[in-house]
């Protein structure tokens, strides 16, 4: 069982990308719609991306705090900010459980991929 963690954090990233792109075109109403969209998306991955962090990297909770103070400005066009962090937040459960069963099963590729997660994760929160 592998968790690949560096495929949602380079989607997370791209999608960041495209929203900026998007809303520097001056966007028309369809276009708003799609970069709404693409805010939710950086918004759940970035609330994702803290809860591993917290849970499998032993990031505090004052980081994480700072990390989704920062994710709300960088988002600022998601008029639905918290509901969308609670739902990447909860959606981390399935990625925390599966490290918890890695852990159990195979110590040593767990040792592997949390190493791997956490640096990508310190890169992307630049903690």
């Amino acid at each position: 069982m592998k968790i690949r963690r560096n495929a949602l954090l380079k989607l997370s990233a791209l999608s960041f990308s495209a929203c900026l792109a998007l809303g520097a075109s001056g966007a028309n109403a369809q276009s708003q719609d799609a970069t709404q969209k693409l805010m939710k998306s950086g918004v759940q991955f970035a609330a994702n991306n803290a809860r591993v962090a917290a849970e499998v990297c032993g990031v505090d909770a004052s980081t994480v705090s700072s990390y989704k103070n920062s994710a709300s400005k960088k988002f600022g066009q998601d008029t639905n900010f918290a509901a969308d962090w609670d739902t990447g937040w909860k959606n981390a459960a399935k990625t925390v459980a599966s490290f918890q069963q890695m852990k159990a099963s195979n110590p040593k590729e767990y040792d592997q991929q949390k190493s791997a997660t956490c640096s990508d994760l310190q890169e992307q929160m630049k903690l």
